[in-house]
């Protein structure tokens, strides 16, 4: 419990001090001093309802399989073969409230917990910032910036901007080798 709350005290710290992209891109969400105070309070209230935790599932589970992420890295272009990788497992349904100011783990009736949600994939490789982007991108979705086509969209032969999420709580599971371990 302890090593959980700790985490998650640093993650809300660095997210309240608005890390910078080498470029000078914001991350997402970050800088929330515009926010009105009682604004602030309505947001971290919010629950996902039963039908957007399933249209976020849903939404997750498209980049099941193999496609093109060249949208989701630097100098990678949509024709090389690079580009392509394979998600073999993805799920967002298990969800986690951390109280914002004991940084306990509670429960969503806790009125001051914070709603996180855990995408989980499985894939054989990843490119650099694929999955901080996989994830901002469902962030614009659900904040209304992009329409829900947009997923499917930048796997297709084009150029688009997709948002980079913090790295903050972004965690390699497990490394494994398995196919090369059958080799002859």
């Amino acid at each position: 419990m302890t090593q959980i709350s700790t985490g998650v005290k640093r993650i809300l710290r660095q997210a309240d001090e608005g890390d910078e992209l080498d470029d000078g891109e914001k991350f997402l969400d970050r800088n929330i001093d515009h926010i009105s105070k009682e604004t602030q309070e309505k947001l971290y209230q919010t629950r996902l309802s039963k039908e957007q935790r399933e249209k976020l599932n849903e939404m997750w589970r498209t980049f099941h399989g193999t496609k093109k992420y060249h949208n989701f890295t630097k100098e990678i272009k949509a024709h090389e073969m690079a580009a392509q990788r394979y998600m073999m497992e993805m799920r967002a349904d298990q969800y986690m409230y951390v109280n914002r100011d004991t940084y306990e783990v509670t429960t969503a009736e806790d009125p001051k917990a914070l709603e996180f949600v855990h995408f989980y994939l499985k894939g054989q490789s990843f490119l650099f910032n694929q999955i901080r982007k996989m994830v901002g991108c469902m962030i614009q979705i659900f904040h209304g910036m992009l329409g829900d086509q947009f997923i499917l969209n930048t796997h297709k032969d084009n150029i688009m901007k997709v948002a980079l999420s913090p790295g903050d709580g972004l965690m390699l599971e497990k490394v494994s080798y398995d196919s090369y371990n059958h080799l002859p």
